[in-house]
């Protein structure tokens, strides 16, 4: 119960602080910024869609794995030789 309080904290955190750092720390329009944080709560909204549709037709542990092979790559993407900066618009 705590890691689901714990997740849920970093998540709203997350959303929330990624704006301000765009816009006051990296001077990204504030228009763009708004933008890639809609992108962000998006991606998490369909990856919960997703996932609850994919729940009850394939095996749990296969769900499980390919799950951390996502999260994975996206810590490798954002790298710190990948870091957002590079991403496109946001330069």
């Amino acid at each position: 119960m705590a890691l689901f309080f714990f997740y849920c904290g970093v998540e709203t955190i997350t959303g929330q602080w990624m704006y301000s750092v765009m816009v006051e720390s990296r001077g990204i329009a504030p228009v763009r910024a708004g933008i890639w944080v809609s992108l962000y709560w998006a991606s998490l909204t369909a990856g919960r869609f997703l996932i609850g549709s994919l729940a009850n037709r394939v095996d749990t542990v296969w769900l499980v794995r390919w799950a951390m092979g996502g999260a994975l790559c996206g810590v490798a993407f954002c790298s710190p030789g990948q870091c957002l900066s590079r991403w496109p618009g946001l330069h």
